[in-house]
């Protein structure tokens, strides 16, 4: 492997996009899920690039799925992956010559050095500075991204659940949840909308979106706060943000930052939607999510069983669904939840009251 980054990967061009990872060797263009599983190869006698911002790779149209195409917009990912592929022609230019493949060989290994060195000082620095976002930015964020999130959810903005005491029984929980958990100073917005798709997620400004059918499938208040802990853990460490960041580049950060943004927010809002959170990050989520529940005096051990339960049933989610998506609960990661839970001393309960578990459970009437 010479050349690695991050892309968008689309089969079809009415397809959603969605995040992957592909590498370019001397056998021609791979492309891999974010969780490492092989979507596609492209030979190098089958590609056609294609110019602009962002760059897009696809096949000729005599190939299997020719409307198929990963567009790169990194800058130091692009000007990586446009170096190397200057021989190849366009689709009027004829064949690839097989001369290309072992000139191609030297440009890839130039290259291979100086990218991975780019690639690690962009995606440590763009997570250093995820925290120093504003966070009336991220609350922009929020905005911009909040109806297509919810339209990944199977809902929409006039199916908000309306249950008052309901509603603010979830407010102290997650409170209490984000003392517990020793979260940074943030405002929490939690909302329950009708759906079939049982879910939740969290988006970097605060927003915390949960579904009916997630509620109705918790079978426990531990359960229920596990998992809200967890979306809150990634508002607390800007997991998002942090993602997005990386996939759009020191200047999209920099201007987040300085609040010179001007369309960047938009830009920014369109990739958070398409982004999936890290192994790393979940772990991190899941770690906090533990703690906060067992420093609330609830039963920690409650989140593993029903992440298992809940992904069963759901299947992996697609299209916007992705920023939702955990990586597959592995045994590993199971084993580390019910590890990390075992060494927790329970606080002082209970986690919720009588009453405000009935009204979380009515929350949608």
């Amino acid at each position: 492997m010479w050349i690695e980054g991050r892309a968008l990967y689309r089969e079809s061009r009415a397809a959603a996009p969605r995040s992957v990872t592909v590498s370019l060797d001397l056998r021609g263009l791979t492309i891999r899920s974010l969780a490492g599983d092989d979507i596609a190869h492209w030979p190098f006698a089958t590609l056609i690039r294609h110019g602009g911002d962002p760059l897009a790779i696809g096949r000729r149209k005599t190939d299997p799925q020719p409307d198929a195409r990963v567009e790169i917009g990194d800058p130091a990912i692009k000007a990586a992956f446009e170096a190397a592929l200057k021989a190849i022609p366009r689709a009027e230019e004829g064949a690839v010559p097989r001369a290309f493949v072992w000139a191609s060989a030297l440009v890839l290994a130039s290259l291979a050095i100086a990218v991975a060195a780019v690639l690690w000082v962009v995606s440590v620095v763009t997570e250093r500075l995820a925290p120093m976002v504003p966070s009336e930015v991220a609350e922009i964020l929020d905005a911009q991204a909040r109806e297509t999130v919810l339209g990944g959810l199977d809902t929409a903005e006039g199916l908000r659940c309306t249950g008052v005491d309901g509603g603010i029984a979830i407010g102290r929980l997650a409170d209490r949840l984000a003392i517990a958990g020793a979260a940074r100073p943030m405002t929490l917005d939690v909302s329950v909308y009708r759906s079939d798709v049982a879910n939740a997620v969290a988006l970097p400004g605060g927003t915390v979106i949960v579904t009916s059918a997630l509620i109705r499938r918790v079978r426990t208040p531990d359960a229920f706060a596990g998992v809200l802990a967890h979306e809150i853990a990634h508002v607390h460490f800007r997991h998002g943000l942090a993602r997005v960041l990386h996939e759009g580049g020191l200047m999209v950060a920099l201007a987040l930052i300085t609040g010179d943004g001007g369309g960047a927010t938009a830009a920014v809002a369109r990739r958070l939607v398409g982004a999936a959170y890290s192994r790393d990050a979940e772990r991190e989520a899941d770690a906090f999510a533990v703690t906060a529940v067992a420093a609330a005096g609830g039963d920690p051990k409650a989140l593993g069983p029903f992440l298992i339960g809940l992904e069963g049933r759901n299947g992996p989610p697609s299209g916007p669904l992705k920023l939702l998506s955990t990586h597959p609960l592995s045994t590993e990661r199971l084993a580390a939840i019910e590890a990390a839970a075992a060494d927790e001393t329970l606080g002082d309960g209970p986690l919720v009251t009588d009453a405000d578990w009935a009204a979380i459970l009515q929350v949608c009437g």
